[in-house]
């Protein structure tokens, strides 16, 4: 069955509405100031207040999206130089200097092709999959804090809230493999769900151990903790290893790339997803790889902090100086990410759930059971 491409836009245009106003980064306690307000006398500047807070809402929403989409374009492009550097061959060079234009030029070329419903599909699910997995994918960058100010929505045990948002992307694969009637698709979707879920569970073993001295699941507190006491990677080296396997496997990056090995699934759960549907699912691909490198260098390695010996003293007063450190340890991970992609062959898939459950599992507990001996000694 063919859709109109007016169709697609006008879903798109309701997606984006729906995201910029949705609740999740209100700031509650201004606005409950507000709503107290009974003088009629401090009317106007009610609705000034009001028309103020609502626009920099808007704005703040709509900064997030745009740079979460450049990031992933600009991505993709600097993950194809580095994997042919590896590989000894040319990346993207032809399309605009040094090939910065590439990344554009991909989208434009997915926007514009033509995108075909199976005719057994259920289309309705079919459209809405892919935006409510993209919709999923954003709402957890509002939480992030890039710098001391805090993060666009700054709420109590914000890093759980994020865990619980990312594992819904989980629901959004079976969706999107049941949706396109297609056994591949179905497979792979069985395939992804079940990767995810194992993964998900090792993760949160190694973040309740890495986080039981921190006493808090706020990321602000999680970074001002290590201000004090040092980046928790020092003292947590084993946990982040497995956690940095899982991590691998949570975003479907080689070696445990199994929901999309094209030589036995074809595409994966997306296999029937073409032009702008295929679009989104791969931006909310990399915009989970992205937020899942922003969480690790927060959790373990201080997010903005570093070691005062590695900073002169004039720079550590700049308005600059949370920005370049964060964006700094952002890129050397991602580029770990993605040489690893370019250096390790893909495992079977009865080896990756074997890996999972009986041995990360096993080393995650041991790992908490460690460490709340440890902890409770000290108490």
């Amino acid at each position: 069955m063919n859709i109109s491409r007016f169709q697609l836009i006008r879903l798109t245009l309701i997606f984006f509405c729906t995201l910029l106003t949705s609740t999740l980064d209100l700031d509650f306690t201004l606005w409950d100031e507000l709503l107290r307000l009974k003088d009629i006398s401090l009317l106007f500047q009610r609705q000034f207040l009001t028309w103020f807070l609502g626009l920099s809402w808007f704005l703040r929403r709509l900064i997030i999206i745009i740079s979460v989409v450049l990031l992933v374009a600009y991505l993709t492009g600097v993950e194809r130089i580095i994997i042919g550097a590896t590989n000894k061959r040319w990346g993207p060079a032809r399309t605009g200097p040094i090939g910065l234009v590439q990344p554009f030029a991909d989208a434009f070329k997915l926007l514009f092709k033509e995108f075909v419903v199976p005719i057994r599909a259920y289309s309705r699910l079919f459209f809405q999959t892919p935006f409510i997995m993209f919709w999923i994918a954003l709402c957890s960058w509002a939480m992030v804090p890039f710098e001391k100010q805090g993060a666009v929505s700054e709420i109590p045990s914000n890093f759980l809230l994020i865990l619980a948002l990312t594992s819904m992307v989980t629901y959004g694969v079976i969706m999107a493999g049941w949706a396109s009637n297609n056994r591949y698709g179905l497979l792979g979707s069985y395939r992804a769900s079940a990767q995810l879920i194992s993964y998900e569970v090792i993760i949160t073993l190694v973040l309740i151990s890495v986080l039981l001295p921190v006493g808090s699941l706020s990321l602000s507190t999680i970074v001002s903790f290590q201000n004090i006491s040092g980046w928790l990677f020092f003292s947590n080296v084993n946990s982040f290893l497995i956690y940095f396997i899982c991590i691998l496997a949570e975003t479907s990056r080689t070696p445990f790339d199994l929901p999309e090995a094209e030589s036995e699934l074809v595409a994966g759960f997306h296999v029937e997803f073409s032009g702008p549907l295929f679009a989104i699912l791969f931006l909310t691909e990399y915009a989970g790889l992205i937020l899942w490198s922003v969480l690790t260098i927060t959790v373990f390695f201080g997010a903005w902090s570093v070691p005062s010996f590695l900073v002169p003293s004039w720079f550590s007063d700049s308005i600059f100086f949370d920005s370049f450190w964060f964006s700094v340890k952002f890129v050397l991970f991602l580029s770990l990410l993605i040489v690893i992609r370019a250096s390790l062959p893909r495992f079977r898939y009865d080896q990756l759930m074997k890996f999972a459950w009986q041995v990360l599992l096993p080393c995650a507990l041991f790992n908490l059971f460690i460490t709340i001996a440890i902890w409770i000694n000290f108490l």
